[in-house]
């Protein structure tokens, strides 16, 4: 695989976009490389369903790991990024069926486009604008060039 272009382009497809915003584009490879592509305009429709299908899982093993485990060190991460998150809150649930279905519940409730099918192409920017997944990086349409 190719790293990043480090000619700050930017790279905009129907499916996972590339902006000049440092945090979008950092998640925007990280994507790319859990999809296993080159570049993230090769990233497809399926390849962020398997991207979230995979984070879901890994959530959800983190969330379920005993202390000796090297997945509760995931879950320490999540806890300091998400407290009160239902994988990392105290009262989560124990069941791994039932924290699935919550976890994978953000992915249809935040990103329609990645999990429901009838939700179409693109998703609604803040700024008004359709996009692509990813690709909204900031709620100021002054910054969307």
């Amino acid at each position: 695989m190719t790293g990043p272009p480090y000619s700050g382009e930017q790279l905009r497809t129907d499916v996972l976009a590339c902006t000049h915003h440092p945090i979008q584009r950092s998640g925007a490879w990280a994507v790319t490389t859990l999809a296993g592509r080159d570049r993230p305009d090769e990233v497809t429709a399926a390849d962020l369903d398997a991207v979230a299908a995979r984070i879901v899982r890994d959530v959800v093993r983190a969330s379920m790991a005993a202390k000796d485990h090297p997945a509760y060190d995931w879950w320490k991460v999540l806890y300091a990024l998400f407290p009160n998150a239902k994988p990392t809150h105290a009262s989560r649930p124990r069941d791994a069926a039932v924290l699935t279905g919550e976890v994978d519940s953000f992915w249809t409730n935040c990103m329609p486009t990645i999990r429901s099918p009838s939700a179409g192409s693109a998703r609604r920017c803040s700024c008004g604008r359709d996009s692509g997944v990813g690709s909204r990086c900031c709620p100021r349409p002054s910054l969307h060039r």
